[in-house]
């Protein structure tokens, strides 16, 4: 798993390298190197997500847009670098204060990659929201691989045929696909497939939101350089941040960058007290508004309502004038602009999600947040893990819960009425956190519980970074009497929570590595931890052979998507069995006039493959079909199979065996050798029925001790032979009661003439 530890780095270098330019360039000329150089990573993702929806839309894959996009970015920032330079930029780097912020990224990147380092993929696949996690796999991989539009003007049969998951794709065009657009890009700028980075992706959107968060309590609010680390851990790496990245929510997830990148633009335009119209910031400001509404349209009310609060109070307390309204409303006519090519879709997209969050009647909330319902006042503060562990935690924690609500109210009201003019981040911080309680209570009226709690988890960042910057800006202990022991109580109750946020993100690898969930968490997938996800033996063999046919016979739908998700743009996989794609959108079965290469069935204990067996995990087989013996993939037998998996053998009883063996003829030949059994010893001969589901018609069969072969009907792909003894059962051995007629060993297939 090291090679997704360096993909992450490398993204992560290469987003700071295409937003160093635009970010030095369009903050204004008082802006310190921190500023500039904490948001670049965020700006870079931004620029980076909208040159390249605008390309996809134009109908290029991100495997051939990639560098393209790579290139476009880098030049602009290389532009902007140059303007920056020859403005006088050079001489306000100062390196004092970068040091702790790349420090504090460097350990986040550590706390939150950890668990998968440690689990590996059995940690990350499927965990959480598994169907969200498929589907943001699945379109990438088709936007990597195919222009934009071709799904949705080809029929359904050939999407089967270019890859099983296809159709699964096509349906999801149709919202919002940027997110997964970049999943397909960052991996292949680490050079991982999609399927392993997409954990890592998740990640990836935390270390691109801590700078932003951390400048908006630094800069914007005047906390200390450790206070805004600490904030900003718990913002990125706290319990909120595990809940919505195992919600597998990738879309939420790329957005919270994005918004915290937003928020820190609208306040810095506002810090300064500069009264000219236009600011540099209104280009980012809408360039990250497009990006938005790109990668998360569902966000975009919340987000309109905190900020139309901030305006409105600044107004009203005489700290802004209609100068804002004019910056907001160029940065909104632009972004609309730059967001133009997708108005249609999204705007379509949005509606219906906006109908499902409040009229759909769902208990999802039972799945994503029994820690939140089950005590709001601990949830809501990220203390759902403690509450649930020890009974005197979950009153200590529902006091202290109780307490950072009342802290949270005076910190609105606070910045409400009597926030400082030089402070306006403490103000916009405030109003998104009514934007989301507001959301949340409007929702949950209607009995909207998960999607009230989805409107929350917008807003959290900005929960913590309110209470944070009322208890802790220098201004706010310029108080005497009470009010200074208020201020001590909530310092030590905000304390508190921010220590046991980041508390839980150095706890995340340990409950990894132990193999632990917190009580009362979000209800796993079904087929979490179920499944052996390692495919590396196959992909090994694929890795010589691309372009082979491979018929793939699986029973579980997950796992036979996972197969192809895995390898199924390397080779041509053809869904013999089950897969989500069958049992959801019925889709026909693929032309099967190809004869395939390999075959891929679930391993079965005690069969022989006959030689045909090229790679394996503990869960599946691939085998070659081009040999003269035929595999046998499956044994049903009452009697159960004994011996070793090289030499099985097994006792035909009063109940049928059935054989499912892998034939390319009309014709096959049935060996084995054969013995009497102890429930009928004075047997000469046994006589069996063999039957082929390729024709039906039953063969009467005499078969003698010894070696013997019996020709029977099949058709090319894959047959069930059923064998059934017709002799009665005499008498049973004292230690072993079952039907014991006839020994079948060194069972194989063969061609027949």
């Amino acid at each position: 798993m090291w090679d997704v530890l360096f993909a992450l780095l490398v993204n992560f270098f290469v987003l700071t390298i295409i937003g160093a330019g635009p970010a030095l360039c369009f903050l204004p000329a008082e802006a310190s190197a921190l500023s500039s150089m904490g948001i670049s990573p965020a700006a870079g993702f931004i620029i980076t997500s909208l040159v390249g929806t605008y390309l996809t839309l134009l109908g290029y894959p991100v495997e051939q847009a990639g560098i393209l996009i790579l290139i476009i970015g880098m030049t602009l920032s290389l532009v902007c670098f140059v303007k920056w330079l020859l403005s006088g930029g050079a001489g306000k780097l100062e390196s004092g204060e970068i040091a702790p912020l790349a420090a504090s990224i460097v350990i986040l990147c550590v706390l939150t990659l950890a668990p998968q380092l440690i689990g590996g993929l059995r940690y990350s696949i499927l965990r959480g929201n598994g169907t969200d996690s498929f589907n943001y796999i699945t379109l990438a991989g088709y936007l990597d691989h195919e222009s934009y539009s071709w799904a949705l003007q080809t029929d359904v049969m050939s999407l089967v045929e270019r890859h099983p998951s296809y159709e699964r794709a096509h349906q999801l065009l149709s919202g919002r696909w940027t997110t997964s657009m970049m999943l397909a890009l960052t991996s292949r700028v680490g050079g991982v497939a999609p399927y392993r980075f997409e954990y890592s992706f998740s990640v990836l959107s935390f270390l691109l939101a801590f700078g932003p968060a951390y400048l908006f309590c630094r800069r914007l609010s005047g906390l200390t350089t450790f206070t805004s680390a600490l904030t900003a851990t718990a913002v990125c790496g706290g319990f909120w941040a595990q809940a919505i990245l195992d919600m597998r929510a990738d879309s939420e997830l790329t957005a919270i960058p994005v918004l915290l990148f937003l928020a820190f633009l609208i306040a810095s335009m506002e810090a300064d007290g500069d009264r000219k119209v236009w600011r540099q910031e209104v280009v980012l400001v809408a360039a990250s508004g497009a990006s938005l509404f790109f990668l998360y349209p569902e966000m975009l009310p919340f987000t309109i309502l905190g900020i139309a609060l901030f305006a409105s109070i600044r107004i009203w307390q005489g700290q802004a004038s209609r100068i804002l309204i004019v910056r907001l409303g160029g940065a909104a006519s632009l972004g609309l602009i730059a967001a133009a090519p997708g108005w249609r879709t999204l705007l379509a997209f949005g509606s219906r999600q906006l109908n499902v969050a409040t009229s759909l009647q769902n208990n999802w909330d039972q799945a994503y947040f029994p820690w939140l319902y089950a005590s709001p006042l601990t949830g809501i503060w990220g203390f759902g893990p403690f509450a649930a562990w020890k009974e005197w935690m979950r009153v200590f924690f529902l006091i202290l819960g109780a307490f950072l609500t009342v802290v949270l109210i005076a910190a609105l009201v606070h910045a409400f009425f009597r926030g400082n003019r030089r402070s306006p981040g403490s103000l916009l911080a405030a109003t998104l956190s009514m934007s989301a309680l507001l959301q949340w209570g409007y929702l949950c009226a209607m009995g909207q519980l998960w999607a009230g709690a989805k409107g929350l988890s917008f807003g959290y960042a900005f929960l913590l970074i309110s209470v944070a910057v009322y208890t802790f800006q220098a201004e706010s202990t310029d108080v005497g009497g009470w009010g200074r022991t208020w201020k001590r109580l909530a310092k030590i109750g905000v304390c508190g929570m921010l220590w046991s946020q980041c508390g839980l993100a150095f706890s995340r690898p340990i409950l990894a590595w132990r193999d632990w969930e917190y009580p009362n968490y979000i209800n796993g997938h079904g087929e979490y931890k179920r499944h052996d996800w390692n495919m590396r033996p196959f992909t090994a063999v694929f890795e010589g052979h691309r372009g082979s046919i491979v018929w793939s016979d699986l029973s579980n739908p997950w796992l036979a998507d996972y197969v192809g998700l895995v390898f199924g743009w390397d080779v041509r996989i053809d869904n013999i069995g089950s897969s989500r794609d069958i049992d959801e959108f019925k889709i026909p079965q693929p032309w099967l006039g190809k004869w395939p290469d390999y075959l891929l069935v679930e391993r079965s204990p005690g069969v022989n493959y006959g030689g045909a067996l090229v790679a394996q995990n503990s869960e599946l087989s691939l085998l070659r079909t081009d040999g003269g013996t035929e595999p046998i993939l499956s044994i049903a037998n009452a009697n159960g199979l004994e011996g070793s998996e090289g030499t099985p053998f097994f006792w035909l009883g009063t109940k049928p065996v059935t054989v499912t063996v892998f034939s390319p003829t009309e014709s096959s030949v049935l060996t084995a050798r054969f013995g009497i059994g102890p429930s009928n010893p004075d047997l000469h001969a046994a006589d069996l029925i063999v039957t082929s589901d390729a024709d039906g018609a039953p063969q009467h069969i005499m078969v003698t001790p010894g070696t013997q072969e019996i020709q029977v009907h099949t058709r090319p792909g894959l047959n069930q032979i059923t064998i059934q003894d017709e002799n009665p059962v005499v008498r049973s051995l004292p230690t072993d009661p079952r039907p014991l007629l006839l020994h079948v060993e060194d069972l194989r297939f063969k061609r027949g003439p």
